[in-house]
């Protein structure tokens, strides 16, 4: 008979601890789903903190492309025109340099000044084509009418 009352203690000690057991499940059970939601609804918000600031980054970092994209269109429009300008002036160098070869040799430092200034020469010179102009039969006879 004992052994019925301590079997029956045993069974009832059972029971209660299965029951315990069972209610601690439960309460661990409900924190664990607790927990499960809340670790997705931070999850979820960190993916959407995540993806925006990506499009940020994405955004900045595309601008950036597309200004480098414009410098170097306008850099290589620069180089195009310098090319062409080089072009030019190598050419204007080439002339300058035939005309220089086919140029007078400069005089001799030893030539000597002539001896009647130039602007001496030249009003002689203004003179003597005054006195051919003024010889002609056009300016020694007036016409009465203009015209030949």
């Amino acid at each position: 008979m004992i052994y019925t009352h301590v079997a029956a203690a045993l069974l009832g000690a059972a029971i209660a601890a299965t029951g315990a057991w069972q209610t601690q499940n439960w309460r661990l059970g409900g924190q664990i789903a607790a927990l499960e939601a809340k670790h997705a609804a931070d999850l979820a918000q960190a993916q959407k903190a995540t993806r925006t600031a990506e499009k940020a980054v994405n955004a900045k970092y595309q601008g950036a492309i597309n200004a480098a994209r414009t410098r170097e269109a306008r850099l290589r429009s620069d180089i195009d025109h310098l090319n062409a300008v080089s072009d030019g002036l190598r050419s204007q160098a080439a002339d300058a340099a035939r005309r220089l070869a086919d140029a007078p040799p400069p005089p001799s430092l030893s030539t000597p000044l002539p001896s009647t200034p130039y602007t001496t020469t030249a009003a002689e010179d203004m003179e003597r084509w005054q006195q051919k102009l003024q010889a002609t039969r056009l300016m020694s006879e007036p016409s009465a009418r203009p015209g030949p």
